[in-house]
Formats: C-alpha cells, structure tokens, sequence
C-alpha cells in the first residue's frame, strides 16, 4: 500500500484541489486494481472510490459520484462476510449523491438495513463526548438530509432527532463539519417534524449556538442564522403565538444590513417578506432587544468592514 499517495489523496481532498485529488485516486485505483484479491486490497480501494466519489460530488460531477459509490458498494457486499458497518459508512454519502442527483427511485431500492445497524451501534455506545459518536451522527446526519430531498421526512426526522441528540452530548470536541451536521439537522427537523413545540426548541437552539458562532467572529454562519430565525419565526406561527412577527423583521434585518447575495439568499428574502406581509403587521424595521444583545459584537464588528 503506498501510504504517501493516500496521505497525498487526503490532503488534496481536503485542500478542495479536486483534479488533484482525482488524478491521485485514479493512479490508486488502477494500482489496486492490478493487484491480487485480498481483503486488505478491497478495504483500501474501497477507501479510494469512496474519496473519490467525495470529489467527483464536490466537482459537481454526480453521475461520477454516484459510479463510484456504487463501485465501492459492490466490492463490499461481494465480501465472503459483509460488514454492515463498512457498507454504512460508504451507503450514507452515496444516498446522498442519489438524492442531490434526483434519482428518489434509486434511494429507495438501496438496502437501508446497514444504516439501521449503524444507528444501532451509535445508540449502544456509552454517552460521553467522543469523536467516534460524533463522526456516526454526522453520518446518520447525513444519511437523514439525503431522506429530506427524497421527500421521506418521517423516516428522516427520526434521524435528525437520533443525530441531535448526539452531537449535544458532544459539543464540546465538535469541528466546523460536525456543526455543520447539527444545524442542517436541526434546521430539517424545524421545518419538516408535525411537532409544532419541537419546531420552535430545536430552531431556537439553532439561533443560540449560530449567534455563539457569530460573537466568535464566524460571520460564514450569518446565511444559516437567518435561515434558523425564519424557521423558528414559522414554529411560533404553528403555535399561534402573537410575537412570531418579530423572529421574520429580525431575520430581514440581518439580510438588508449585510446585503447577503445568491439564489439562496433571494429566495429566502422573498419567504421572510411573504410571511411579514401575511402577518399584516406594520412594525418597521426593528430588532428585539434579546437579538439586539446577542448580536451587538458581531453586527459593530461586521459595519466597522
């Protein structure tokens, strides 16, 4: 096994050098693939295609991802004892290259059973802050977000939820990738879980921990922030409270004064104004005092730019 090349394979991976990484992967694989069958052979080539598949996806080449994920697959349950686990931690990302690629009909014909063992697994494990627990959350995370674009929000919900729950318990190691699994996570759950008062809890934890983010100077956050004030501003209408105006006036605030730009961010703009208007609610441009607290660090900080 030449470990320098996949040293090099990760790195570039990593760096976003996505020809690179390709090419690299590309000589990994044939020297692999020339190679006598073995077990340790099929669980570095497996390593490979799945690295690859990661930067054919980020490329924007899916059908690419999605032919190396299913490569990768295939040598694993031809192994004379398939793994459940090997197969999940190849079987979230490729669900999710099917899903961002629109094929709902080939999500479902996947064998889900290695992803119930996964969760399985993540629920036995002791309850403490570990890297471990937090790397399979972010999977089942994952895993969960690919449900959401297939349209199969129960099943998916059950995932955040499961996902959530874990992270809490292990924010205090979390990187910048596990974060960005627990807002996608309680951002999914916000807007598709039937609990009204679940919708509001985990939407406003959002808006707790992304202002947290924001007073540390991660402004990159400020997008996901609106996004999780919108949500929780629609969780207080579900539950007919009165103030839920102020969650959709803060968040179109946040917009107009950092003059956030993309398709994203427009269509965003456009569901905040739409919910003022239907509010019938004629407060002007305001914030609530709790947001204007939080965020007065960052929003100094963000105009002195």
């Amino acid at each position: 096994m030449d470990t320098r090349q996949l040293r090099r394979l990760g790195e570039l991976a990593g760096q976003g050098e996505w020809d690179a990484a390709a090419a690299i992967a590309a000589q990994l694989i044939a020297s692999f693939e020339a190679q006598p069958a073995s077990d340790e052979r099929d669980q570095s080539l497996v390593h490979v295609l799945q690295v690859r598949s990661y930067v054919h996806a980020m490329a924007g080449d899916l059908p690419a991802a999605i032919a190396d994920g299913r490569a990768a697959l295939d040598i694993l349950y031809g192994a004379a004892e398939p793994d459940d686990l090997a197969i999940a931690l190849v079987l979230y990302s490729h669900t999710q290259h099917l899903a961002e690629f629109g094929d709902a009909a080939a999500v479902r014909r996947l064998d889900h059973r290695p992803m119930a063992a996964l969760r399985q697994l993540l629920d036995g494990l002791p309850r403490v802050a570990d890297p471990a627990r937090a790397g399979l959350a972010a999977q089942v995370s994952g895993y969960a977000a690919a449900l959401h674009m297939i349209g199969d929000h129960e099943a998916a919900c059950d995932c955040d939820r499961q996902a959530l729950g874990v992270l809490r318990e292990c924010a205090e190691i979390l990187g910048a990738a596990e974060w960005h699994n627990f807002f996608g996570s309680a951002l999914n759950l916000s807007e598709y879980t039937t609990d009204a008062t679940e919708a509001k809890e985990v939407a406003a934890e959002a808006v707790r921990h992304l202002n947290d983010f924001m007073n540390a100077g991660v402004t990159d956050a400020l997008f996901t922030l609106v996004n999780a004030m919108y949500l929780l501003g629609i969780a207080q209408q579900r539950l007919g409270e009165e103030d839920a105006i102020h969650q959709f006036v803060d968040a179109k605030h946040l917009l107009k004064t950092f003059r956030l730009g993309g398709p994203e961010a427009a269509r965003l703009a456009d569901a905040i104004r739409a919910q003022i208007t239907s509010e019938e609610r004629g407060r002007g441009w305001y914030m609530t005092p709790e947001v204007a607290e939080a965020s007065g660090v960052w929003l100094r900080m963000m105009r002195a730019t």
